[in-house]
């Protein structure tokens, strides 16, 4: 079957396009009869008060329909405006149904990631704080989920037993920094107490800062994972990877790797590298937003910005 929104194909029988999210209507009229000789035969003055009374009916019905939209839209703007995800959306298939443009392929693996993934990982953390883990049982505020490149945090309460054996029911906020295989809490909060706050040393792509080399024993610049981890789930898309002009103009002189990443919210390439006198030099391009061929590289001379040059960018 197709979505009538944005005519992708999806599976029979789904509530919800999986492409742009919209409510894959079910409703099929049933099949009328053909009518009896004896109905063929009625007078026409019978013919016109029938016809009239569908038409009242049909307007009726066609009312009805049009006030539940209007409803369900109120509904749905009084949810969204409170509770907006920071970047790509990521929409329960059970509780919620994303408004808004479809999603890129990309942004799709992003979500599907981030449902299945970020879940385990924010209960995984509380039931490590948890004197009875066993007794856990999580409510998720998945509709104030949001991702910030590889960093996802959700928050929601759970309800357990204590030491003392009693049952108690506390709020919880959970950062964590996510690969296919691994994971990491930046933050932690139960309850009023915060256990873990390591935001400061690491940027949302991973890689460490200088707070972080102590905190995560893994030098400036590089990711807190091992080789062994490094697909990051990162939340973005082609259009987000590339730099702007905008981005280009907020590099500035001695900035570090891990602060020109942030601002653009990409790796970018290295295109060459060198080392003399003790001093090492790389130079790392973006594709740029802009014209055919726009890019920008950025030169780091020990770690810092010292050049940087762009054409084409918008």
């Amino acid at each position: 079957m197709y979505c009538k929104n944005c005519g992708e194909q999806i599976p029979e029988n789904s509530k919800f396009c999986l492409n742009c999210g919209a409510v894959v209507s079910t409703y099929e009229p049933e099949p009328t009869d053909s009518p009896t000789t004896s109905e063929q035969m009625v007078e026409p003055e019978k013919q016109k008060e029938n016809k009239g009374c569908g038409r009242i009916l049909v307007l009726f019905g066609v009312c009805i329909i049009l006030f539940a939209i209007v409803i369900q839209g109120m509904g749905e703007s009084a949810g969204t405006s409170s509770s907006t995800p920071a970047l790509p959306a990521v929409a329960s298939t059970v509780e919620s149904v994303q408004s808004g443009p479809p999603l890129s392929p990309r942004q799709q693996q992003i979500r599907s990631a981030f449902e299945n993934g970020a879940q385990w990982d924010i209960e995984d953390t509380i039931k490590r704080l948890l004197k009875n883990p066993d007794t856990a049982k999580f409510t998720h505020n998945k509709g104030s989920w949001s991702a910030d490149n590889a960093i996802l945090t959700g928050d929601g309460s759970v309800n357990y037993t204590n030491a003392s054996g009693k049952s108690v029911t506390e709020t919880f906020t959970v950062s964590v920094i996510t690969t296919d295989e691994h994971y990491f809490p930046l933050f932690v909060k139960l309850g009023d107490s915060v256990s873990v706050d390591d935001r400061k040393g690491v940027n949302s792509l991973g890689l460490t800062t200088k707070t972080g080399e102590s905190i995560f024993g893994t030098e400036q610049s590089h990711s807190i994972f091992g080789d062994d981890a490094a697909n990051l789930v990162v939340v973005t898309d082609e259009f987000r990877q590339n730099i702007t002009l905008a981005e280009f103009n907020r590099i500035e002189a001695g900035m570090r790797y891990e602060e020109v990443t942030e601002i653009i919210g990409s790796f970018g390439a290295e295109q060459a590298r060198s080392e003399i006198a003790g001093y090492q030099s790389v130079i790392i391009a973006w594709d740029g937003n802009g014209s055919v061929g726009a890019n920008a590289n950025v030169t780091f001379s020990n770690g810092q910005v010292i050049a940087k040059a762009q054409i084409g960018l918008q």
